[in-house]
């Protein structure tokens, strides 16, 4: 093996580790946080405990040596942990395994989500090959092969941003053993640009309670939504198989 080989293959396995430290970081923190919830069974509301997960995941009210506790729990603890550790957390490590018999593999949808894919689609551009050890890929290749590799079936990968190859995407899923001719179809959401608040508010409904949306913390997010997010038109492409 050639040392350019060798170097690829030891940043191809810096990225698995990576990527490993940051689910298993993950399922740690949210099984905290179920556990947090069963015990405030009847103080707090439980209704809205998908979106208190989202939203703790987006803004964490937990501050820990100036961090959030992802990155805190893989800093303080999880840096030292064996790959094979983290190759068997991914594996075993599910809904069922924190939810219990509450999640119901057939009804309810569980995603792990790359947000703002772009970074990494555009980060070591060349520093990490496929199997026909031509095409060069940035690290975002290895990242989204590791979560495939490792993820459950019951788990659905969402890989969301703008501007990286989709190519990346179709040789990812190739690779599965996935016959892109026959069994892959595009569904294109055309979203508009929210010129107007009405449009874009409708839209915002599709994913957030209507309880939320009329109450005080509600009506800000809208607002601060419009003066962000409007004025770019969007077209989400999802490939199913």
């Amino acid at each position: 093996m050639s040392r350019a080989s060798d170097w690829r293959d030891n940043s191809q396995a810096t990225a698995f580790r990576r990527i490993s430290k940051v689910i298993l970081a993950r399922w740690i923190v949210f099984k905290t946080f179920i556990q947090v919830a069963k015990e405030l069974e009847g103080v707090v509301p439980q209704d809205n405990i998908q979106r208190d997960w989202l939203l703790f995941q987006i803004l964490p009210v937990v501050n820990i040596y100036g961090r959030d506790p992802f990155s805190a729990l893989i800093s303080l603890a999880l840096d030292s942990v064996s790959f094979d550790v983290l190759e068997y957390s991914s594996l075993t490590l599910g809904p069922w395994s924190v939810l219990g018999s509450s999640f119901d593999a057939t009804a309810d949808p569980f995603f792990y989500v790359i947000d703002q894919a772009q970074v990494a689609g555009l980060q070591y551009m060349g520093e990490f090959r496929g199997r026909d050890n031509i095409k060069k890929w940035p690290v975002l290749h290895p990242i989204i092969k590791h979560i495939i590799d490792f993820t459950p079936k019951v788990i659905k990968v969402i890989v969301s941003g703008t501007g990286f190859s989709r190519e990346l995407l179709r040789t990812l899923v190739r690779h599965q053993g996935v016959a892109m001719d026959s069994t892959m179809f595009d569904v294109i959401h055309s979203t508009g640009d929210f010129s107007d608040p009405g449009t874009q508010s409708l839209f915002i409904s599709h994913y957030l309670p209507p309880s939320f949306l009329t109450s005080d913390s509600g009506i800000r997010l809208k607002t601060r939504i419009y003066d962000w997010l409007r004025g770019r038109y969007v077209a989400t492409t999802v490939s199913k198989r």
